[in-house]
């Protein structure tokens, strides 16, 4: 169905996630991959919360994905995937690569972050106690260690004030 107001393609443009970089950090990678996966998820999620709009899983419909105004959050959204399915490779089980290949590990870690949208949507608040159980559920889906886990979930948290004006873009260019 068509949006003859054009808000739907007001929102799209004004939608924060994913974005292109603001300005890019002078600090290297995290240490690790599974801190690089952890911080990435942190960083979405603050991304996802501070939007302006929410429009949760509009981008999968016909009518948005279609429209040429979605064209380069599409662009940056695939990026997005592909650091999240490159990251979660380099830290999964054997077990969950040979399960998955990068696109669908990809995939399913952005959705697991895109329950941010829910909670938003339910009138809920997101807590740094919630941000990181879904980072380590991230991690988890790709079957790292709970004591792997708690050292990237130290490492990330000291890393996420570093990376206050980073966007989830410029963050997975960093630490890809």
């Amino acid at each position: 169905m068509a949006d003859p107001s054009g808000g739907c393609d007001r929102r799209i443009r004004t939608w924060t996630r994913p974005s292109r970089p603001r300005r890019r950090s002078t600090r290297g990678p995290p240490e690790t991959h599974e801190t690089a996966l952890y911080l990435l998820t942190l960083v979405d999620i603050r991304t996802l919360v501070e939007a302006p709009y929410n429009e949760g899983f509009l981008y999968g419909q016909a009518d948005v994905a279609n429209s040429e105004v979605y064209a380069e959050f599409r662009d940056a959204r695939q990026e997005l995937v592909d650091a999240y399915g490159r990251l979660g490779m380099q830290v999964a089980s054997p077990n969950v690569a040979s399960d998955f290949d990068a696109r669908e590990l990809g995939e399913m870690l952005m959705h697991s972050v895109e329950v941010v949208t829910v909670i938003r949507n339910a009138g809920l608040t997101m807590t740094p106690e919630r941000a990181n159980r879904i980072a380590a559920a991230a991690l988890r889906t790709c079957d790292v260690p709970n004591e792997t886990i708690a050292t990237a979930a130290s490492a990330a948290s000291v890393l996420l004030a570093e990376f206050r004006h980073e966007t989830t873009t410029a963050l997975a260019e960093m630490i890809l």
